[in-house]
This record gives structure tokens, C-alpha cells and sequence, in this order.
């Protein structure tokens, strides 16, 4: 049972701490099931099967008295007091941050269509120690350079399609992206029908940086 509450905890579900006399904190939680629990807590029971100097993180949804929802994350700790273990909750409302989650996830899922879409080959890598290694490709790279992305990812970019005598210049490339954000210019690439032309553009960010090259064939 919930022994004490503070004015914010109040605030925030709408009760009155008269009100939570007799209440659990499972009776304001609307999703106690697994899918929420942080930690390798599956079920409700994390709150009961605490021992002294236990401690545990967990996801929930609240439910105020008015009968609206939030998500909050629950810091719990158990300790000794007068012969008795008492859990003691910090709830946060993420409220916030559950928001910036979702559109990060949709913004993430629109540029993937966006990149899985484009008419033009792009590639994603990941760029360490002067190698961009291909994490990722779209269906017109693969048509392209007649390549399937299980043969591409893994491999260097450089190494897969630069002839020799451009080696010095992609590398070149690679390092002014990660500098400057973004490059672009004319280069000469191997493709599944001999070497060709491209406009290649590459963005790249820093740390642990990821190279998108787009290229335009000519």
C-alpha cells in the first residue's frame, strides 16, 4: 500500500494524499505487463519481490483521477525501516521525451522509405580509421553496380569500386564530408557494366561517423 506521497506526486495524478490511503501504486498504473519493465523484471511483481538495498528502473503509464494517462519512469529502492522492507518510488514524467521518441521513429522511418525509394544509387556507411565500410544499400545501387547488399555490406566503399587511379581523390572525399558536412563532385566508379561516371554526392557527420553517398550516372 502507498504509505506517503509528496505535494508534486499529488500534483501530478490529481489525487489528494487522502485519497491513496488503502491504494497500491499497481491501482494507478493503466500497463504493468512486461513490455514496459526495464531491467529483467517481466511483470507487476518487481515491486514485491524486493529485497533491502534492492534497486530497479521500470517504465510505466499512470493513470490520474481524472482518467487521463501519462508515462513515467520509476526509480525504486528498497530499505529497512522499523522492521519492515519499504519500496520507495521516484516517478518521472517522460512524457517529453516519449513525444521526441516518436518523431525521431517516424522521421527515421521517412528517410528510410525516402532512401529505400530514390531512383538515383545510395549507400550508408560507417567511416573508421580512413575506411567507409557500407552498413546499407538502396535497390538502385544494387542495379548499378550489380551488387545484392549482402555482397556489399561489410566491404570498404573505396575498395569496391574505386579504380586505382582514383583511390588518393576518394579518400580525399571521405575526409572533406566528415570535416565539412557534405561534398560533391565528378568521380569514376566500377560498375556491374565497366566504369562510368557519377556525380557523387556525400554528407557524413561526426562521431562515429556514417557516410551517404548518392551518385548520378553518366
Amino acid at each position: 500500500n502507498i504509505l506517503r506521497a509528496n505535494p508534486r506526486f499529488c500534483e501530478k495524478t490529481g489525487y489528494q494524499e487522502t485519497d491513496l490511503d488503502g491504494m497500491t501504486i499497481e491501482d494507478l498504473e493503466i500497463s504493468s505487463g512486461g513490455e514496459n519493465a526495464v531491467g529483467s523484471e517481466t511483470d507487476e511483481k518487481v515491486w514485491r519481490v524486493m529485497e533491502a538495498g534492492d534497486r530497479r528502473r521500470i517504465e510505466r503509464t499512470y493513470q490520474r483521477k481524472d482518467g487521463t494517462t501519462f508515462p513515467v519512469e520509476v526509480h525504486l529502492q528498497c530499505r529497512r525501516l522499523d522492521g519492515e522492507d519499504r519500496v520507495m518510488a521516484i516517478s518521472r514524467d517522460i512524457t517529453e521525451r516519449k513525444r521526441a521518441e516518436e518523431k525521431w521513429a517516424r522521421e527515421r522511418d521517412r528517410l528510410e522509405t525516402l532512401f529505400e525509394n530514390l531512383p538515383t544509387p545510395v549507400v550508408r556507411c560507417r567511416a573508421r580509421e580512413e575506411k567507409a565500410t557500407i552498413t546499407g544499400t538502396n535497390p538502385a545501387f544494387s542495379e548499378t553496380f550489380d551488387l545484392e547488399p549482402d555482397d556489399a555490406t561489410g566491404k570498404d566503399l573505396n575498395d569496391l569500386l574505386v579504380p586505382p587511379e582514383q583511390k588518393e581523390k576518394a579518400a580525399e572525399i571521405d575526409r572533406r564530408a566528415l570535416t565539412n558536412g557534405s561534398a560533391e563532385t565528378e568521380v569514376r566508379r566500377v560498375t556491374g557494366s565497366g566504369l562510368k561516371d557519377f556525380q557523387l554526392q556525400v554528407a557524413g557527420h561526426q562521431p562515429d561517423a556514417r557516410v551517404g553517398t548518392a551518385a548520378g550516372g553518366t
